[in-house]
C-alpha cells in the first residue's frame, strides 16, 4: 500500500538501519556479515528550482544529519539517468575489484512524467550492487512536483510481486491530510518555498502570491505547540518566513537562519528568558520597550556579559562565547555603513549604537582605533584572498520549467546550491557561483506587469526564437561583490556578451560553449580582483600617511 504522511515517510523510506537490524536478528546473522551503516539513500533530483528547493529541505532532515548516507545526482531528463548508469557500469567493467556504494532507497525527487521502463532500469541497476538476500529491501520512492496547494507523495515499493502493475495502481493515490501537527508545519513551510518557483512571482506588488504565503503563515500559526514560523513583512519578499523552533518543528537546521559556529538551539531563547522578555518584546526593536524595561534589560545583560576589570566603558560589548560571531557582525555593520538600513530584530544591535553615540571621549577614541584595526584586518584578509584566490568557483547549469531572470529568484537558488555543496564540510567555503540559466525550452508567456523590463524580456521582444544563455554571478559577501565589474568589463571587450544594467550580476550571451565562457569570465575576474586590491592598498597607505602627520602635529 502507499504511504501518505511525513511520519510514514520516515518510517518506511528512511528506516534502513531499523529494517536491517530486524533482518539480522530474525535470521541469527552477525553484524560483521551485514553492516547497516554501509547502506544509504540515493536521490535523482530535477535540476530546476523545484528540485533544488526539495533537495535542500531533504538534506536537512534529522536522519541525514545523524549519519544516514545520502548521495544526490541532478538530472534534466531520462537520458541523464541512463548516462549515469552507463558510465558507472563502464567503470565497474574496467575495474572489477573497485567497490561501489550500496543503496536500499532510491528517490526520484520533484520529477514528473517518467515511464515504467526507466523505473525498472533503476531497479535493476541498484540491485546489481546489493547482496542477493537484501535485494527485497530495495524501495524506489517517486515525489511529484506541481501546484504547491496539492502536495502529492507517491511511494513505489519494490518486492517480488508484479512491479509495473503496482506502480501503475499507486499512481492514482494522493496524499491525505497529515496527522501530526509538526507534519502540517513542514508541509506548509515547503509550500511557501515552492511558491518561489511560480511564474507569476515577478515583483513585490504581486498581492496574489503574497496572500498565498500569508494564508500558509496563518495556518501554521493556528497549530498547537507553536509558533513554528514568524512573518516579517518589512523584509524582502523572498522568503517571507523565518524559522523559530528549528529541528523540533520543521526539521531544518538552525544555521539556515543565523550562521554562527558557536550558536546552539537554546542560545537566543536563553537570552530572552534571562532578560525577562516576552516573545513579542524580544522580536521588536529595543527602543520600543518602556524606559524602565530598557534599563532592566541593560542591567541584566551587563551582569551576563564577560567584563574584564580595569579596561574601561566599552569593553562590556565583548559578550559571552556562544554569540561572539553576532558581536562581530554588529561592529562591522556600523563600521562599514553608518546609514545601514538592514532590519535586525535582535535588540543588542540598538544597544551597541546607543553606546557609540554617547558623549564619551573614551568611547570615540576606542571606536577610532577599532575602525583602523578592523580596516587593517580586512585588508590583510583580502590580500590573502587575492594571493590564494577563492577556495572554489562553482559552475552549474539549470534548465528551469519557467523563465528565470529575476535577481531575487536567482540569489535564492544560488544560496540553496551553495548550501547543498557545503553540506557535511567541516568549514563552509567562501564559494563563488557562476549559474548558467538555459531558458530556451521554456514556453514564452507574457506575465510581466512592471514598467521596467528585464534583460530576458528585451531579448524576447527582439527575437521570438531566442536561444541566448543567461549567466548569473553569485557571491554571498555583498561588500565584496566583483561580478558587476567583471561582467561590465567583459561586455565592453566582447560584443557576444551583454550585461543587464538593471541587474548588473546578470550577463547574456548566444555563445554555446559553457567551458569557454567560464574560462574567459574567470580570467576577467582575476584581473578585476587584482585591480581592486591595488586601489585599496593605495588608499590604505595614504590614510596611514595622514594619521602619521596628525600624530606629529599633536606632539
Amino acid at each position: 500500500m502507499p504511504y501518505f504522511t511525513v511520519d510514514e515517510f520516515d518510517e518506511q523510506v528512511l528506516n534502513i538501519t531499523v529494517e536491517l537490524n530486524e533482518f539480522i536478528d530474525e535470521n541469527n546473522l552477525s553484524k560483521k556479515d551485514i553492516k547497516p551503516e554501509e547502506y544509504g539513500v540515493f536521490v535523482f533530483y530535477n535540476h530546476d528550482i523545484d528540485g533544488i528547493c526539495s533537495m535542500f529541505i531533504l538534506e536537512h532532515h534529522t536522519k541525514f544529519r545523524n549519519g544516514l548516507k545520502l548521495t544526490a545526482y541532478p538530472i534534466l531528463n531520462e537520458s541523464d539517468i541512463y548516462t549515469y548508469i552507463k558510465k558507472t557500469l563502464a567503470i565497474k567493467t574496467a575495474y572489477p575489484s573497485l567497490k561501489f556504494d550500496k543503496y536500499l532507497r532510491v528517490i526520484l525527487l520533484a520529477i514528473n512524467g517518467w515511464n515504467e521502463q526507466i523505473l525498472y532500469s533503476i531497479k535493476l541497476y541498484f540491485e546489481r550492487f546489493l547482496p542477493e538476500n537484501l535485494r527485497k529491501f530495495l524501495k524506489i520512492e517517486h515525489t511529484l512536483a506541481h501546484d504547491v496547494q496539492t502536495d502529492e507523495w507517491h511511494f513505489f515499493l519494490q518486492d517480488n510481486s508484479d512491479k509495473l502493475n503496482e506502480i501503475q495502481q499507486e499512481q492514482n493515490n494522493k496524499i491525505v491530510e497529515c496527522i501530526n501537527e509538526c507534519d502540517k508545519a513542514i508541509v506548509l513551510f515547503a509550500s511557501c518555498i515552492g511558491i518561489l518557483s511560480c511564474y507569476e512571482f515577478t515583483n513585490t506588488e504581486n498581492s496574489n502570491l503574497t496572500q498565498q504565503i500569508r494564508s500558509n503563515y496563518f495556518k501554521i500559526l493556528s497549530l498547537q505547540g507553536g509558533p513554528y514560523v514568524i512573518y516579517d513583512n518589512h523584509k524582502l519578499l523572498t522568503p517571507l518566513i523565518t524559522l523559530t523552533t528549528f529541528e523540533e518543528s520543521l526539521k531544518i537546521s538552525p544555521y539556515v537562519l543565523i550562521y554562527d559556529p558557536h550558536i546552539t538551539n537554546e542560545t537566543l531563547s536563553d537570552i530572552r528568558i534571562f532578560c525577562n522578555l516576552k516573545l513579542d518584546e524580544y522580536n521588536s526593536n529595543f527602543t520600543n520597550l518602556s524606559p524602565l524595561k530598557q534599563k532592566n534589560v541593560l542591567s541584566l545583560l551587563k551582569n551576563k556579559l564577560n567584563v574584564k576589570k580595569n579596561t574601561g566603558q566599552l569593553c562590556w560589548k565583548r559578550r559571552i562565547l556562544n554569540i561572539t560571531s553576532i558581536d562581530i557582525l554588529y561592529i562591522l555593520l556600523f563600521i562599514l555603513n553608518k546609514e545601514n538600513k538592514i532590519i535586525i530584530k535582535d535588540f543588542l544591535y540598538n544597544i551597541l549604537i546607543e553606546r557609540i553615540n554617547e558623549d564619551s571621549h573614551y568611547d570615540k577614541n576606542i571606536l577610532y582605533k577599532l575602525k583602523n584595526k578592523t580596516y587593517e584586518y580586512i585588508r590583510n584578509i583580502y590580500q590573502l584572498t587575492v594571493n590564494t584566490s577563492y577556495n572554489t568557483i562553482l559552475t552549474t547549469t539549470i534548465y528551469p520549467n519557467i523563465i528565470l531572470n529575476q535577481s531575487y529568484h536567482l540569489n535564492f537558488i544560488s544560496y540553496l546550491i551553495i548550501s547543498i555543496y557545503n553540506k557535511n564540510k567541516e568549514k563552509s567555503e567562501n564559494n563563488l557561483l557562476l549559474l548558467f540559466i538555459n531558458n530556451k525550452n521554456v514556453a514564452r508567456t507574457n506575465t510581466k506587469n512592471n514598467n521596467v523590463s528585464s534583460l530576458e524580456d528585451r531579448w524576447n521582444k527582439s527575437n521570438e526564437s531566442d536561444d541566448s544563455l543567461l549567466i548569473f554571478g553569485y557571491n554571498h559577501d555583498l561588500n565584496n561583490n566583483l561580478w558587476p565589474m567583471v561582467f561590465k568589463s567583459l561586455s565592453h571587450q566582447n560584443s557576444s556578451f551583454v550585461q543587464d544594467y538593471f541587474n548588473p550580476n546578470l550577463l547574456s550571451t548566444k555563445l554555446g560553449d559553457t567551458e569557454y565562457i567560464r574560462k574567459i569570465i574567470i580570467e576577467n575576474f582575476k584581473i578585476i580582483q587584482q585591480i581592486k586590491y591595488n586601489q585599496e592598498d593605495d588608499i590604505s597607505q595614504e590614510l596611514e600617511s595622514i594619521q602619521e602627520d596628525q600624530s606629529e602635529e599633536e606632539e
